[in-house]
């Protein structure tokens, strides 16, 4: 069987033959010329960059948020202790049952300190949320640390034997492969 186009009759292997030297052409194009390995170092360099400005960005504020975070439990405690202490002194003083105002007045001071403490153990839950979330970020910024430490370790694409072309090259051979089986299956 054979393919013709107008005045030329090739073989029905021609076409693969032809295709393949497309191929090794492409590759050696895109091995020969450096604009690849050069785009591909201004962007590892870039995203490099990048990465460890973000990272540096996203110690300093776990290591603020860490801080402000002791801050917080360190004045929720300092408040307890002296809620504590405020109970406790207002337990001591002994109010005669007669005395209807210092009784009123004793019942109202024990529901502001109910109120202060219920505030407080939601202030404590919330930061407690606030810690986890905060020792979520850090285990997730290590995880996209070391992908993007693997992402950017890896140099060199190989495909077998033959290194991997560029977008650009990929997008060429495709144009004339496709011009190519579009010239010859469109012909006959």
């Amino acid at each position: 069987m054979y393919y013709g186009v107008r005045f030329l009759t090739l073989k029905p292997w021609v076409g693969p033959v032809l295709i393949g030297v497309a191929i090794l052409v492409a590759f050696w194009l895109g091995k020969s010329s450096g604009q690849a390995e050069k785009a591909d170092a201004v962007w590892n360099g870039d995203v490099n960059a990048h990465f460890h400005a973000s990272l540096t960005a996203f110690t300093h504020r776990m290591d603020s948020l860490t801080h402000d975070s002791q801050n917080a439990r360190n004045g929720a405690q300092k408040a307890l202790r002296r809620l504590d202490s405020l109970q406790a002194s207002l337990d001591a003083i002994h109010i005669p049952p007669s005395d209807t105002m210092a009784v009123a007045i004793a019942k109202q001071c024990n529901l502001v300190i109910q109120a202060c403490r219920e505030r407080g153990d939601s202030l404590e839950s919330a930061l407690g949320t606030s810690e986890a979330r905060l020792s979520l970020m850090g285990t997730r910024l290590a995880q996209s640390d070391s992908l993007l430490k693997a992402g950017l370790a890896l140099k060199d694409c190989r495909v077998l034997f033959l290194s991997c072309p560029s977008r650009i090259r990929s997008f060429q051979v495709g144009a004339v492969l496709g011009v190519l089986g579009g010239f010859l299956l469109g012909h006959r």
